[in-house]
């Protein structure tokens, strides 16, 4: 039997990191995104096409450095998980919508399933993008013909209106 939407969200919430409050969850989160995009930087540093200047199109070129490194199976060579690359894209994503929508900022919100459990966002208007869950919505299929799911999502939330 497959499980109910509620079910699933519960799940994903006791993944979240736990924190006692708001301010510990910030402090978290702040370190967390500043190292993320450190170690992208690091990470991506030598590979062709990419270069990391926050642009809505680096985007593009992002996913296509992703996709090789799944085609290729080059994960490993990373020394990382895929599913902890897709973090790394998600926290990236949302450094491009922060600082190329001039409303758009972070946030650090408690997950409305688990008290107590916190995940890390951006937020424009009536558009909110949690980073934590990119990963989880199989946004980067393999088969995919489009390769500009990322871009496609920032012109959606965080582009020019």
């Amino acid at each position: 039997m497959s499980k109910k939407p509620i079910d699933i969200a519960r799940e994903f919430g006791g993944q979240l990191p736990s924190f006692s409050n708001l301010a510990e969850a910030t402090d978290y989160f702040e370190r967390y995104r500043q190292a993320g995009l450190q170690a992208l930087a690091d990470l991506i540093a030598e590979k062709p096409g990419f270069t990391m200047d926050y642009s809505p199109d680096s985007l593009k070129s992002l996913e296509d450095v992703y996709f090789n490194l799944i085609e290729t199976s080059r994960f490993p060579d990373l020394g990382l998980s895929q599913q902890a690359f897709e973090s790394l894209m998600g926290i990236y994503f949302a450094a491009v919508a922060t600082r190329n929508a001039r409303d758009a900022h972070w946030i650090v919100q408690e997950f409305a399933f688990a008290p107590g459990r916190y995940e890390l966002g951006v937020v424009r208007a009536n558009a909110t993008v949690m980073v934590t869950s990119l990963r989880n919505l199989n946004l980067m299929q393999p088969h995919r013909k489009k390769r500009d799911r990322l871009y496609r999502m920032f012109q959606r939330f965080f582009g020019n209106r």
